[in-house]
C-alpha cells in the first residue's frame, strides 16, 4: 500500500518548483516541511531565504545555513550582498541628511549675517 505522505525529496522537489512559479505560500508550506523533517536540508533552508517576506527572516535562514555549513558559498554571498545594499542604503540616508542640513542652515547662516550686518 502507497503512502499518502509526500517523501522529504518530493516536498522539496514541489516546494521549488512553487517558488518557481511565484506561489510564495505554498513553496513555503512545503519547504518548512521539509526543515521540519530533515533539520539539516541546506537547499530548503536556501530556497526559504529566497522567498521569504521580510529580510529578519531571510537573514535568519542564510545564518541557519552558515551554522550547518559555515564555508556555504551561496549563503555567504548572499549575506555579503544584502550587507553591501544595507550600507549603501545607510550611505543614501546619510548624504541627503546632509543636504538637508546644509539647505536648512545655509539660509539661517545667510540671515544672521544680513542681522550682524545692520
Amino acid at each position: 500500500m502507497a503512502s499518502d505522505t509526500p517523501s522529504t525529496s518530493e516536498l522539496l522537489r514541489l516546494g521549488i518548483q512553487a517558488a518557481k512559479e511565484g506561489n510564495r505560500q505554498a513553496a513555503q508550506m512545503m519547504l518548512q516541511q521539509v526543515v521540519t523533517k530533515d533539520r539539516e536540508n541546506i537547499r530548503a533552508m536556501l530556497w526559504l531565504a529566497k522567498i521569504a517576506p521580510d529580510l529578519e527572516t531571510r537573514t535568519s535562514w542564510l545564518q541557519r545555513v552558515l551554522q550547518i555549513d559555515p564555508n556555504n558559498e551561496t549563503a555567504i554571498k548572499a549575506l555579503t550582498k544584502q550587507e553591501t545594499r544595507d550600507v549603501s542604503k545607510r550611505n543614501r540616508l546619510i548624504f541627503r541628511l546632509g543636504v538637508a542640513a546644509y539647505l536648512i542652515i545655509l539660509p539661517i547662516l545667510a540671515l544672521l549675517a544680513i542681522v550682524t550686518m545692520t
